[in-house]
């Protein structure tokens, strides 16, 4: 597995130590700060999109009941 892909693996996994273990070996200086930081990008990614997705379905219903009541 290329390093990007162990790195985002990691990441979605949300192995925090083996995360730290890998960026340590990588360079980082802080790999503890690092890692608590990528994970909670993560999150925070994870969080939007499923937001994002609720207002969609939400748009989807609320445009199928106002078609309804045309009809």
């Amino acid at each position: 597995m290329g390093q990007m892909s162990w790195l985002a693996h990691l990441i979605d996994t949300g192995d925090e130590k083996g995360l730290v273990e890998f960026l340590g070996g990588k360079g980082f200086r802080n790999p503890d700060y690092a890692a608590k930081e990528f994970l909670k990008a993560s999150d925070e990614i994870k969080e939007d999109k499923a937001k994002k997705e609720k207002d969609e379905q939400s748009k989807n219903i609320w445009g199928v009941c106002k078609n309804e009541y045309r009809n």
